[in-house]
């Protein structure tokens, strides 16, 4: 009644008048607060992707995809034309065919239909559908499951081959040759325990590369100048095929050299073996000839005296 009164009178204070405000702004707050929540739960929902075709090959995975904006509480349904019972409801399976299943990710808002091994009876329409009070919301998709290519027996698989020496010293050449028979793309890689090889002037690396085009084969030769030490170890050679041949090889020391020092060492000793060998039987014979020489003219000697 003082209020009633007040107002009346044109005496609203500054506190009643801010309060009044306030409950009047907050009114109109929240009734279109509640009026966009309302819209945004009945917003219908639609469909992001895209009715079409696609074709898949027998035995292989199918992924028909189904992706829903303003879903809400309502559920999607998967069902193949023209069987009224469905597939799946939400993430549930209603068919006891266990090759189906939805994957679903809240973050895309999918609700894909995933079909395991597929076979040609699987070929047909697919509908992903939201029911609705005021409509039913359906995409459709068309499933083709096709035949795989029957491959040329007649063409022969890609072999691969390696040659090459087992051993070899510090100093020599190093040759391995690779062979391979291509299909699609002719290349060959050279690795070296794991690590790619490449044609290197610094390093003594050279790689070449010839072709035949008539028995489709690839012929790579590696070959590094002057082998060293570290040259020991596994060699691959790889098509572009993917078909891979390995090669081990050892290097050894500078044995030729070692040798050589040997034999010169040893034909040295046996001339010093000779030459003393000689000056002991001439040292001999200088030592014995006085010997000889005096008793020859003692024998001379006594033989005279018998005579006289």
């Amino acid at each position: 009644m003082w209020l009633k009164l007040r107002v009346n009178n044109g005496f609203v204070d500054n506190f009643t008048g801010k309060l009044i405000c306030l409950w009047i702004l907050l009114c109109s707050a929240l009734g279109r607060n509640t009026d966009y929540g309302y819209r945004r739960r009945h917003q219908t929902p639609r469909f992001k992707s895209a009715s079409g075709n696609i074709s898949f090959f027998v035995g292989a995975t199918a992924n028909l995809s189904c992706v829903i904006e303003n879903l809400g509480a309502r559920h999607v349904i998967w069902r193949k034309l023209p069987e009224e019972s469905p597939i799946t409801v939400g993430e549930r399976l209603f068919t006891q065919d266990d090759r189906f299943s939805v994957n679903h990710n809240s973050e895309r808002n999918n609700w894909d239909l995933k079909i395991d091994d597929l076979t040609f009876g699987d070929t047909g329409t697919y509908e992903c559908q939201v029911p609705s009070k005021d409509k039913n919301i359906r995409q459709h998709i068309f499933l083709r499951v096709k035949s795989r290519p029957k491959v040329d027996k007649t063409e022969p698989p890609p072999v691969i081959s390696i040659s090459g020496p087992d051993l070899t010293h510090v100093g020599d050449t190093l040759v391995i040759k690779c062979s391979a028979t291509y299909i699609g793309v002719a290349s060959i890689d050279w690795f070296f325990d794991g690590y790619l090889l490449q044609s290197s002037i610094e390093e003594g690396i050279s790689i070449k590369d010839r072709f035949s085009s008539v028995s489709k084969t690839i012929h790579s030769t590696l070959q590094i100048k002057k082998a060293t030490m570290s040259s020991s170890g596994t060699y691959t050679c790889r098509s572009a095929d993917q078909y891979v041949k390995e090669y081990r090889i050892t290097v050894l020391s500078d044995v030729k050299t070692n040798n050589k020092k040997r034999v010169i060492s040893e034909s040295l000793g046996r001339e010093s073996s000779t030459s003393g060998q000689k000056s002991n039987t001439s040292s001999c014979v200088s030592i014995n000839f006085p010997i000889i020489y005096f008793i020859l003219i003692a024998w001379f000697v006594q033989i005279k005296d018998s005579f006289i």
